[in-house]
Order: C-alpha cells, then sequence, then structure tokens
C-alpha cells in the first residue's frame, strides 16, 4: 500500500504547475495528508486499507461534485 501511495503522490507531483487555475496549495494539502497516512501506516497507527479509505474519501469529496 505505501508504494501505491507513493504512486499517487508521484502522479500528483508531476501536474505541470503553468496550467490554467492550477491551485498549487489545494495540492500541497492533499499531498501532505497523503504523506501523513503514509507516516500513520508506518507507525503502525493506522492500516493501508483505513489509510486508503480516508484517502478516497478525501478525494472524492474534493474533486466530485456533491
Amino acid at each position: 500500500m505505501g508504494s501505491r501511495l507513493l504512486t499517487i503522490f508521484e502522479e500528483f507531483h508531476s501536474i505541470p504547475y503553468n496550467t490554467l487555475n492550477f491551485d498549487k496549495l489545494r495540492l500541497q494539502s492533499i499531498l501532505n495528508m497523503m504523506l501523513q497516512q503514509i507516516e500513520k501506516i508506518q507507525k503502525s497507527s493506522i492500516t493501508q486499507h483505513d489509510a486508503s479509505v480516508s484517502i478516497g474519501e478525501h478525494l472524492a469529496q474534493t474533486f466530485i461534485p456533491q
């Protein structure tokens, strides 16, 4: 799971910064949240599944119109 989160991190990190309407602060916030989840996994304070669910829910709430 940690490697999957790293892959997601790398995908987000590769987004070009000169894109019209690009929200760098939002991206940084999302990346920080993902890194926090990785740290929790490494400390065994959260399961990989729960981290994945948390990240998925956050991304869905952020990017899917409610």
